[in-house]
């Protein structure tokens, strides 16, 4: 699967711009997080807030992605503590988007491990 960090979608909110749907993976492997709005990069210690009250990042997903490898998401899941997995369903400007949502019920993962959780998803084939 193609997963491009800048397409991850995180409930994480900028420190600096306060933004709610502007974070997203980083590009840089130093960070985790980036923000589309002000393009400022953060690791895990900076993220204070989320919204919703939860530490999730959110995968593009095709159709069937979610059903054909569900043993390898599972064990990410499981490899990276994850309080929960889910596939979701989404209708954004009348198209349906799928995605896999993974979420801590305390904080991020450190910035290495989020990172290296990013490069696991990316091998899924």
């Amino acid at each position: 699967m193609r997963i491009e960090p800048r397409k991850i979608e995180t409930t994480a909110i900028c420190p600096k711009c306060h933004s709610y749907t502007a974070m997203r993976l980083s590009n840089d492997p130093h960070y985790s997080f980036q923000c589309i709005v002000c393009n400022k990069t953060y690791n895990t210690a900076e993220i204070k807030e989320t919204y919703m009250g939860v530490f999730e990042i959110s995968v593009p997903a095709g159709d069937n992605f979610y059903d054909s490898h569900e043993t390898s998401l599972e064990e990410i899941r499981s490899k990276y503590d994850c309080t929960y997995m889910a596939s979701v369903e989404r209708i954004e400007k009348s198209i349906k988007k799928y995605r896999v949502e993974y979420a801590w019920k305390d904080g991020f993962p450190e910035s290495r491990k989020l990172q290296q959780m990013y490069e696991d998803l990316k091998a899924i084939k």
